[in-house]
């Protein structure tokens, strides 16, 4: 399956942003991170007449200290906040739950404020903003409210945000005094959607805890269909945006459907089938590429979100058409491969990897390349390529 057909709108301020929503209502969707909007939409289980990418608003990107309070913008990515100093000094459970969720190339993308919006009861960061009795600022054209985090919250996948309301800013105030926090969750493997979990703050006097648990039974019959809209003829004609980006140090100009994923952009319209197409929903990892150098799943954005971006794909790792990079050929020499198809995703994977860490643990290793399938159950040897390749520096 792929998208329906939608409007597409980039917006780059709050107020435009805020003008679009008053216009198109509930026709329309927010596009933050993305990571569990377009899964929903590549099987079509939303179908969003109009979706609206704030990703170009910069001032919702943000994390400062406003008197003791910590002021997160909405839009600032979970990698962020995972490698904040300010994060880890004010709200050390923040930092200590980070790497529970997903995996490097859903963080990646994955913004704060569009998880809470998402309001899912697997998620991680919802418990954690209640333990750490923080509040949302929500803002609409006529008015701004702060409502706490314990109340935003009122059923599965519903908040208290109004049609008309965006999120804007998290607020932290600070831990009580000689104040301890921990995070611990239950999941079939790292990176899997808790079974069971609980973010807690204790203090001597104060115990603030959140438990979240995702083992119930829910008929299906109990989700509402999306809501049946006229997709008029200007819709069904396709919304085509141009887009200028770099794909392996070559500039390309094109014209884009709204709607095309960026995983089909690069094999169908520029010919990089190295990237391979497997769950289309971000479990496998084979179709991981490096977006301006951090890696994320090319089959939850949209081509037209790269406008003006740089990217590599795994055609791009060798320094010429005779060579081959040191990590592909690590896994030739160390028989990390069989089928191939999870191996692009495992190079563009471990190629930022060894970036950010050049002296990997076998632990750390296998943590980083939790995110990526082989269906071929081949790790240890994919293990033993990158061992070769950060022992020879």
């Amino acid at each position: 399956m792929k998208p329906a057909p939608f409007h597409y709108f980039a917006p780059t301020t709050i107020d435009e942003t805020l003008a679009l929503i008053a216009e198109h209502g509930d026709a329309a969707k927010i596009l933050a991170g993305g990571q569990s909007l377009v899964p929903t939409m590549n099987f079509r289980l939303a179908m969003p007449a109009v979706l609206i990418d704030i990703n170009r608003v910069a001032a919702l990107a943000y994390i400062t200290a406003r008197d003791d309070d910590l002021a997160i913008g909405a839009l600032t990515r979970q990698r962020t906040l995972e490698r904040d100093a300010q994060i880890a000094r004010h709200a050390p459970l923040i930092a200590e739950t980070m790497p529970f969720i997903a995996h490097p190339q859903i963080r990646n993308r994955g913004t704060l404020g569009g998880s809470l919006a998402h309001a899912d009861p697997a998620a991680e960061l919802p418990a954690v903003m209640i333990a750490l009795n923080a509040q949302l600022k929500l803002k609409n054209q006529k008015q701004e409210r702060v409502i706490d985090a314990r109340d935003f919250f009122v059923g599965l996948f519903m908040t208290a945000l109004e049609p008309d309301e965006l999120v804007i800013e998290i607020i932290l105030p600070p831990l009580p005094a000689r104040a301890s926090c921990a995070f611990v969750e239950v999941a079939r493997r790292h990176g899997d959607f808790a079974l069971a979990g609980v973010a807690c703050v204790i203090a001597r006097d104060e115990v603030r805890s959140w438990k979240f648990e995702t083992r119930r039974e829910i008929p299906i019959s109990n989700f509402q269909r999306p809501t049946s809209i006229n997709l008029g003829d200007d819709i069904l004609m396709n919304d085509h945006h141009a887009i200028q980006l770099t794909v392996n140090g070559i500039t390309h100009q094109r014209a884009v459907e709204a709607r095309m994923l960026l995983s089909d952009f690069l094999r169908h319209d520029l010919g990089l089938t190295g990237t391979h197409v497997g769950c289309e929903h971000g479990v496998c990892g084979a179709c991981t590429i490096l977006f301006d150098g951090e890696p994320v799943r090319a089959c939850l954005m949209f081509a037209v979100q790269a406008d003006g971006h740089s990217i590599t794909t795994v055609e791009g790792l060798a320094p010429d058409e005779n060579h081959l990079s040191t990590m592909q050929s690590a896994f030739r020499d160390a028989h990390a491969l069989q089928c191939g198809f999870c191996t692009p995703g495992f190079l563009m994977t471990l190629d930022a990897f060894l970036r950010e860490n050049s002296n990997p643990t076998e632990e750390e290793i296998r943590l980083a390349i939790s995110g990526n399938l082989c269906r071929c159950t081949g790790y240890q040897n994919i293990v033993d390529a990158v061992k070769r390749v950060a022992q020879n520096g």
